[in-house]
């Protein structure tokens, strides 16, 4: 997939390549279910993260893509945060951890 790790949820596991191409795959049977680009989407290099039925992708420009678990492809919407981002997030609690190359962000639900 490049430098991000494969991740699984809702039935579901998610592979990205560092160019923002997205792979789904049914976790049961192993079929590819889709294989799209995010739209726009910068190098990737951090491993994506799931909370709740959402799939987050972190690209290196600091745009996140907010998927939605399904066997569709769904971007439901994207976030914006200055700063370069290679290091994958981090959740601790109810606190998910953000490094860019000069700061770390901490956002708190």
């Amino acid at each position: 997939p490049g430098f991000s790790a494969p991740v699984c949820g809702g039935g579901f596991v998610y592979v990205l390549g560092s160019a923002g191409v997205l792979a789904c795959y049914d976790s049961q049977s192993g079929e590819r279910l889709y294989r799209e680009r995010l739209p726009d989407a910068a190098t990737i290099v951090a491993s994506p993260w799931i909370a709740g039925d959402e799939l987050f992708i972190l690209d290196e420009k600091g745009t996140t893509f907010v998927v939605r678990l399904g066997k569709l492809f769904e971007v439901v919407r994207t976030n914006q945060l200055d700063g370069i981002y290679w290091a994958t997030p981090s959740i601790a609690g109810n606190a998910l951890l953000l490094r860019d190359a000069r700061k770390l962000h901490c956002i708190r639900a």
